[in-house]
C-alpha cells in the first residue's frame, strides 16, 4: 500500500524521473559478480600450475559460472515477463498493508493500530477530487477517486515499464565487472615480475 502511495505522491507532484529497478536485479548482479570472482580465482590459481587437472578445473569453473549466471538470469527475466500482468491488475483498493493484515491489532503488544489504508485513501481523495480529468458523475462517490487513481497509475506505469525497459547503470556494470578488473590487474602485476 505504501509503495502505491509513494507512486501517487510522485504523480501528484508531477515528477517525471521515476526509476523502477527490479528487486531481482540486485541478486542477479551479486550472483554475476560472485560467479566471475570464483572463475577468475580458479583461473589465477590454475595458471601457476601446468597439466590437465588445472586446465580441467579452469574449464569446469567457467562452466559452473555460466550455469550460475544463466540460472539467476532466468529468475530475473521471469519477473520482467510477469510485470505487464501485475501492472494491469494493480489497484490501491486491493493492495495489502500491515495494519489490515493484522486486523488492526499489533501482533506483539495487542494494542489497536490505526488504519494506514484510511490515511492513504484520504490523501488520494484530496489529490484527485480536484483533478480536471476526473469525471463529475460517479456510481459510487466514496470510491470514485480510488477507481480514477487505479486507472491513472496503471496507464502511467505501463507506459513507463515498456518504454525502453531497464538499462543497466554504469555503477551496476562496474560492480559486476570488478572481478574481471582485479584478475587483469593481477595478471599485469604478474607480467611485470
Amino acid at each position: 500500500l505504501w509503495c502505491i502511495y509513494e507512486l501517487a505522491s510522485w504523480i501528484h507532484l508531477e515528477k517525471s524521473n521515476i526509476c523502477f529497478v527490479p528487486v531481482s536485479l540486485t541478486a542477479l548482479a551479486a550472483t554475476m559478480a560472485f560467479g566471475l570472482y570464483l572463475y577468475y580465482a580458479f583461473a589465477a590459481a590454475c595458471q601457476a600450475l601446468t597439466g590437465t587437472i588445472p586446465t580441467l578445473v579452469s574449464i569446469l569453473s567457467g562452466m559452473a559460472t555460466c550455469l550460475l549466471i544463466t540460472y539467476s538470469t532466468q529468475g530475473h527475466v521471469h519477473e520482467l515477463g510477469i510485470l505487464p500482468s501485475q501492472v494491469s491488475t494493480l489497484s490501491v483498493q486491493t493492495a495489502r498493508c500491515y495494519c489490515c493484515d493484522n486486523n488492526h491489532v499489533h501482533p506483539l503488544s495487542g494494542e489497536t493500530m490505526p488504519c494506514d489504508r484510511r490515511l492513504v485513501y484520504l490523501a488520494l481523495e484530496g489529490w484527485h477530487s480536484k483533478c480536471q480529468e476526473m469525471p463529475s458523475t460517479f456510481e459510487a462517490p466514496q470510491r470514485s477517486h480510488l477507481d480514477f487513481f487505479d486507472k491513472q497509475i496503471r496507464s502511467r506505469i505501463s507506459d513507463f515499464s515498456w518504454r525502453g525497459g531497464y538499462k543497466l547503470s554504469y555503477s551496476h556494470a562496474l560492480v559486476v565487472a570488478s572481478p574481471s578488473l582485479w584478475f587483469y590487474v593481477s595478471q599485469a602485476a604478474y607480467l611485470k615480475s
